[in-house]
C-alpha cells in the first residue's frame, strides 16, 4: 500500500478516519479480485472508501460497521 497522500484527494480528504486506506489501492484490489456486477462486502466499512470504489467500478456494495460514526461517514455515499 502507498504511504504517501496520493490516495487522499477529493472527497477522501474531507476527514482522516483512523483506518482509511488510499482509494487508488482499494480500487486496484476491487478490479483484480472481482467482476462487474459482483457484490463487494466490507465488514468494517469505516468511512466507506471500499464501498465508493466498488460502486465506481460497477460492483454492488454492502458495508457494515459497529461504530455509529463510521456509518454516518459512509452512508451519504
Amino acid at each position: 500500500m502507498s504511504t504517501n497522500n496520493e490516495g487522499y484527494k477529493g472527497i477522501y480528504a474531507m476527514h482522516k478516519y483512523w483506518g482509511k486506506k488510499p482509494f487508488n489501492e482499494i480500487s486496484k484490489f476491487i478490479k483484480q479480485y472481482s467482476n462487474k456486477n459482483d457484490t463487494v462486502m466490507d465488514c468494517f466499512c469505516g468511512s466507506g472508501v471500499t464501498l465508493i470504489e466498488a460502486i465506481k467500478e460497477g460492483r454492488n456494495a454492502v458495508g457494515i460497521d459497529l461504530n455509529p460514526i463510521a456509518i454516518k461517514l459512509a452512508k451519504p455515499h
